[in-house]
């Protein structure tokens, strides 16, 4: 529905706003710190660990759109 597509449509502009903000120095960093908290070495990590790394980054992110960040990168 139209309610569905406008959130999307934010997440969009979320995700895209914070791509533009991240150096390829700061992606190298968010890598380390994924993998710093993928405690078993699964390479996976769950919502409260993503939104661990993104506080880190000075990013507060809603919980649906963690999630949908963790469902593109599990679709990819």
């Amino acid at each position: 529905g139209v309610g569905v597509d406008r959130e999307r449509a934010q997440e969009y502009v979320i995700l895209k706003d914070i791509a533009k903000k991240f150096t390829i120095n700061e992606l190298d960093t968010f890598k380390q710190a994924f993998e710093e908290c993928d405690d078993d070495h699964s390479g996976s990590i769950d919502v409260n660990e993503l939104d661990q790394i993104f506080i880190k980054f000075g990013h507060k992110l809603p919980v649906h759109t963690l999630e949908r960040l963790i469902d593109e990168v599990d679709n990819d």
